[in-house]
């Protein structure tokens, strides 16, 4: 038998299965065997709603309202958080800053403060 009867006939025998796996591959998925090709349903991450500010401001920042901000001594003990020069704090209408005992927000020279409230 030559090269080429022996590839036809190899031809001839694997198209009818080449045709059975691709039409396993096609289909609606209704009845679906569980880890394969079934639907994957990912619980969206828990909205953030508190924030520990512990650091200096040292570029632009915009808290918005949908998020508490909660002043807290950095390392050193130092109480303060600094907007920093260059640097500008938006803030929007409606946000709520909370700040730990003996915390402040001090804005330095060079450094802008924008917050209109309602």
């Amino acid at each position: 038998m030559s090269m080429r009867m022996i590839r036809r006939n190899v031809m001839q025998w694997m198209a009818p299965w080449a045709l059975g796996v691709a039409a396993l591959g096609c289909g609606d998925n209704n009845n679906q065997t569980p880890g394969i090709d079934a639907p994957v349903h990912i619980d969206a991450p828990p909205a953030v709603t508190d924030i520990d500010v512990t650091a200096d401001i040292t570029a632009n920042t915009t808290w918005t309202k949908d998020i508490t901000y909660h002043l807290k001594i950095k390392s050193g003990n130092i109480p303060y958080i600094m907007v920093n020069p260059g640097a500008t704090l938006t803030i929007e209408a409606g946000t709520k800053i909370v700040g730990s005992t003996g915390s402040a927000l001090v804005i330095t020279r060079g450094a802008k403060i924008m917050a209109v409230g309602t």
